[in-house]
């Protein structure tokens, strides 16, 4: 029997979010370093033009704002201010939100990628000139919470 809070991705659940904003990032741009996390990147020595920057002012507004380099508040928020506190970053979108609401939270999610964005077009499940992002609102509403 499964508990209340069992995901099947239980042992995302427990990783840091700020690690799994940084993998889903990075994954989505460089797929070879899925598996780092954030201070990986920081200290990696094959240069990052776009994304190293980009985290290095993540973790500078993060220590402005909380004084620590973690996003562990998050936790205890409703989607929709998560969804507001991390698009407030530079190269943090839809997607990359609702994979670390969906894997490290254990939140009910439909992220939407390329493919899933091309393939719902192409079933007519949203119209032909739908954004990415317009098909992920329209998906995530859409597709039933205990199937995400």
């Amino acid at each position: 029997q499964q508990s209340d809070n069992w995901h099947p991705m239980g042992w995302l659940t427990s990783a840091q979010v700020l690690s799994i904003l940084a993998a889903t990032t990075i994954s989505t741009k460089h797929s070879n370093f899925a598996c780092f996390g954030f201070r990986a990147l920081l200290t990696c020595p094959i240069p990052f033009p776009t994304i190293r920057p980009c985290y290095q002012a993540i973790l500078n507004s993060l220590l402005e704002q909380t004084g620590s380099l973690s996003l562990e508040h998050l936790r205890s928020l409703p989607c929709e201010q998560v969804k507001a506190e991390l698009t407030q970053f530079k190269g943090v979108g839809p997607k990359t939100v609702a994979c670390v609401l969906m894997f490290c939270m254990g939140r009910a999610e439909f992220p939407v990628d390329t493919h899933v964005w091309e393939i719902s077009k192409r079933l007519g499940w949203v119209p032909g000139a739908a954004t990415r992002e317009q098909t992920y609102e329209q998906l995530n509403v859409r597709v039933p919470d205990d199937i995400k």
